[in-house]
């Protein structure tokens, strides 16, 4: 009887190195999908903090001066949260936005131009509008005012 060798050692190591590609592949493969959830968590998370930016049309009110000659010219965007949303679910309506200048006008003709010149009373006044615009229309979450004109004329 002869003995013929057996292939199993060869075949061994033929099954180790394949082991070792699917494990390596694996592990590529996870680290690929980890790397996609990070990236994809990390954009959804940026996309929440962004604010629509409504622009409205410049403003020109009398200021509250006791002389009465005063008056500022104020171009105002707002930053409202979730608007692009919004308007395409049908919540902002353009009619709301005669609502908007109204409560805007209503607080800008309180001021005096004293006040406004200074930069507190430029803070005190952005606070007081978004305080009035959420009261006024709280469906449109306006969180941030921004002032791209501010002229003041005594």
């Amino acid at each position: 009887m002869s003995a013929q060798p057996t292939q199993a050692p060869q075949n061994t190591k033929s099954s180790k190195g394949w082991v070792i590609v699917l494990v390596v592949l694996l592990l590529a493969g996870a680290g690929g999908f980890w790397m996609y959830t990070q990236r994809t968590a990390n954009a959804a998370s940026l996309g929440q903090g962004q604010l629509s930016v409504l622009h409205l049309e410049v403003f020109v009110v009398n200021l509250a001066d006791v002389d009465g000659k005063g008056y500022l010219r104020v171009g105002i965007d707002l930053g409202m949260e979730k608007h692009e949303q919004a308007k395409r679910a049908g919540e902002f309506q353009p009619d709301q936005t005669p609502a908007m200048r109204d409560a805007i006008i209503s607080v800008l003709s309180t001021r005096q131009a004293a006040e406004l010149l200074t930069t507190a009373g430029k803070k005190k006044l952005k606070e007081d509008l978004l305080q009035a615009l959420n009261f006024r229309l709280p469906t449109q979450n306006v969180k941030e005012i921004y002032f791209n004109e501010f002229l003041v004329q005594r």
